[in-house]
């Protein structure tokens, strides 16, 4: 059986929408709002280069 990966797992962990910065529920890549304001359903290469982009700075941010 194949094996299904989560997209952007940090982004969908943050309390943070990584398009607005505003809160968003945990599971989602952005608040309800840029969902729908930017058309993720449809897909929206932008919206995905900054989500990609928060993706990568959750992973390798290191806090002190």
């Amino acid at each position: 059986m194949a094996r299904i990966t989560v997209d952007h797992p940090k982004v969908r962990d943050s309390r943070k929408c990584p398009l607005c910065g505003d809160k968003k529920e945990t599971g989602l890549v952005s608040c309800w709002p840029c969902y729908r304001r930017y058309g993720l359903r449809q897909g929206n290469p932008q919206a995905e280069n900054r989500i990609d982009y928060a993706e990568h700075e959750l992973t390798h941010c290191i806090i002190v």
